[in-house]
C-alpha cells in the first residue's frame, strides 16, 4: 500500500512540476512567455532560443530576421533575455535585459539596453515579499560600444513607493505613492476562500477613473480566463482564455476584444522532454500567421 501511495504521489508531483511555462494571475497584463524556474532548474536548461516565421494567405512560411534569446542561472531564474532585429551592430538590432535576483529569488533589478540607451528598474521588498519601491534610473554610457556599459552619470526618472493595507481576511489594498510621497493610485486584491485571486480593482485617486481585472479558473485550479476592463465608465473588455494539457502545459491562448476574437495561439512541445518547440499565432483580423520556433540548450 505504501508503494502504491508513493508512486501515486510521485506521479502527481511530477505532473505539478512538468510545466515549462507558467500562466499566472497577476495585475500585470499576460506576458508572451513566463518560464517555470523549477522546471528549468530540474532539467538543467541553460538557454532557450527562438526565431520568427510568418505566413500570409496563399504564401509559404517565410523566416524573418528576428530572434529571441533567454538565458537562465543555476536556480532556473531568468538571467538575461534579448530580442534581435536586423543585422548585429546596425544600431537598431537588439534590445536586451539583464536580471539580478536576490538569494530568495525575488527580482531586484532589470538592466535594459536598447537603441535609446541604458536604464535600470530597481525594486525593494518588505519582509513579507511585497514590493515597496520601484525606481526607474537612466544610465549614461561612457563607452562608444552601446552593447558594453561603462556607467557614467545616472538620472532618476521615477521613484514610486507602495503601501499595503489589509481590508479583511480575503482582501487587501495596494496604494501607489509618487516621488513626492503622495498617493495617486490604488489597487484592491480580492481572493476567494481557497486563496485564488478573483479580482483586482484599480482606481486613480486623482481622476477617479476605475478599472477591474477578473480571473476564472478551470477544474484543476489553472487560470482559464482573464478579463481586463481598464475604464469601467466606458467598458471595452479585453479577454484572455487558456487551455492546458494533462501536465498543466498551456496548449492554447485566445485574445478577444469587446467579445470579438482577435488572436489565437497554440503551443507545441517536444515529446518526452516537454520542452517548448513552437508558438503559432493567427491574427484573426488580418489572417497573418506568425510562428516562433524554439530550441532548448542544456
Amino acid at each position: 500500500m505504501r508503494t502504491v501511495l508513493f508512486i501515486a504521489c510521485s506521479m502527481a508531483c511530477s505532473v505539478l512540476n512538468a510545466q515549462m511555462l507558467l500562466v499566472e494571475a497577476t495585475a500585470e497584463r499576460p506576458a508572451s512567455l513566463t518560464f517555470n524556474p523549477d522546471f528549468i532548474a530540474r532539467n538543467d536548461v541553460k538557454s532557450v532560443t527562438g526565431q520568427d516565421w510568418t505566413k500570409r494567405d496563399g504564401r509559404p512560411m517565410v523566416a524573418r530576421n528576428r530572434y529571441y534569446l533567454y538565458r537562465f542561472g543555476d536556480r532556473g531564474l531568468l538571467g538575461y533575455s534579448n530580442n534581435s532585429f536586423g543585422k548585429p551592430g546596425s544600431g537598431v538590432d537588439t534590445a536586451s535585459v539583464l536580471y539580478a535576483n536576490g538569494s530568495d529569488g525575488r527580482l531586484l533589478e532589470e538592466l535594459h539596453n536598447d537603441p535609446n540607451g541604458w536604464y535600470s528598474i530597481r525594486r525593494e521588498y518588505d519582509i513579507g515579499g511585497k514590493p515597496v519601491r520601484a525606481t526607474h534610473v537612466r544610465i549614461e554610457n561612457l563607452s562608444s560600444d552601446r552593447y558594453r556599459l561603462e556607467p557614467g552619470a545616472t538620472t532618476i526618472v521615477s521613484d514610486e513607493t507602495f503601501e499595503y493595507t489589509a481590508i479583511n481576511d480575503t482582501s487587501w489594498r495596494k496604494t501607489f505613492m509618487n516621488d513626492r510621497g503622495r498617493p495617486y493610485q490604488e489597487e484592491v486584491y480580492k481572493y476567494d476562500r481557497l486563496g485564488y485571486l478573483r479580482a483586482v480593482e484599480g482606481r486613480n485617486l486623482i481622476t477617479q477613473r476605475m478599472g477591474r481585472t477578473t480571473f476564472a479558473y478551470d477544474a484543476n485550479g489553472r487560470l482559464g480566463e482573464r478579463v481586463d476592463v481598464s475604464d469601467l465608465g466606458t467598458p471595452h473588455p479585453e479577454t484572455w482564455r487558456w487551455t492546458y494539457d494533462r501536465a498543466g502545459n498551456p496548449l492554447s491562448r485566445d485574445f478577444l476584444r469587446d467579445g470579438t476574437p482577435v488572436r489565437h495561439s497554440e503551443y507545441v512541445y517536444a515529446e518526452g522532454t516537454l520542452f517548448l518547440k513552437a508558438v503559432i499565432t493567427r491574427d484573426l483580423e488580418t489572417g497573418l500567421i506568425e510562428m516562433v520556433r524554439y530550441e532548448t540548450g542544456r
